[in-house]
């Protein structure tokens, strides 16, 4: 008779091995920003903006900072285009956090 204690040692081998890369990808944090859809990432992008430039009249510039972070981010856009939905996206962002 043949032993398959060989043989079932190695399956065993094989299951866990496939159940610990399983629980490795899984349980794998996004990177900072990874998954983020683009209502976040301009809520987050107003926000910083708004921290970086401080003070009234000074809308432009915020909109350029959010307009070329997005760029950066593959969100491409008309800034110019007020009823562009991303630009819609920022204002509405801009206006919650002057009414909070």
């Amino acid at each position: 008779m043949t032993d398959i204690t060989p043989t079932i040692v190695l399956l065993i081998t094989l299951c866990t091995l496939a159940l610990v890369i399983a629980t490795v990808l899984m349980s794998k944090k996004p990177a900072d920003g990874e998954g983020l859809t683009l209502p976040e990432w301009v809520e987050n992008l107003v926000g910083a903006a708004e921290q970086i430039f401080v003070g009234s009249g000074r809308g432009k510039e915020k909109l350029s900072y959010v307009a070329a972070a997005l760029e950066r981010l593959g969100y491409v856009f008309d800034v110019d285009d007020i009823y562009d939905a991303t630009r819609a996206l920022i204002e509405a962002a801009v206006r919650a956090i002057n009414k909070g």
